[in-house]
């Protein structure tokens, strides 16, 4: 009987060891990706967007503290495609509807939304286009 309790204690022993073993490792994240949704936050004079298990496209992950730092993947975002060149609004029509928004693109308000407004398809939007615009506009 006393040999079984010896036994029975060792047992008990050892299984706790390896118990006490499991409970001082180091908490630990493996990477992975989710591929799910993503927004933007902002607060103040700070903002930040991403995406939900976005892969980072840099080295090891960069991110710091004091004087803040964060680096991570890209996004990737398709460049507007013109289909009908003066069709400044998409409905598929050259009108009279189409008139503020070309002369918004001409001079510089529009940003990087006007393929619509290069008519001679040169990268940019300017006084070229004018002529080009008014005759998609009145027709030939």
């Amino acid at each position: 009987m006393k040999s079984f309790i010896t036994r029975v204690f060792a047992v008990m022993l050892l299984l706790l060891s390896v118990q006490v073993a499991a409970w001082a490792q180091d908490y630990r994240v493996d990477w992975f990706t989710f591929d799910d949704g993503g927004g933007s936050s902002f607060g103040g004079a700070y903002g930040v967007s991403g995406t939900i298990g976005q892969p980072d496209a840099q080295p090891p992950p960069i991110m710091s503290g004091g004087d803040y730092a964060l680096r991570g993947g890209f996004w990737f975002t398709a460049a507007e495609i013109c289909v009908l060149p003066g069709d400044m609004n998409g409905d598929g029509q050259r009108d009279g509807d189409d008139v503020q928004a070309f002369v918004t693109c001409l001079f510089g308000a529009g940003g990087t939304n006007c393929p619509c407004a290069d008519l001679d398809s040169n990268g940019s939007v300017g006084d070229e286009d004018v002529p080009l615009f008014v005759t998609a506009l009145v027709g030939p």
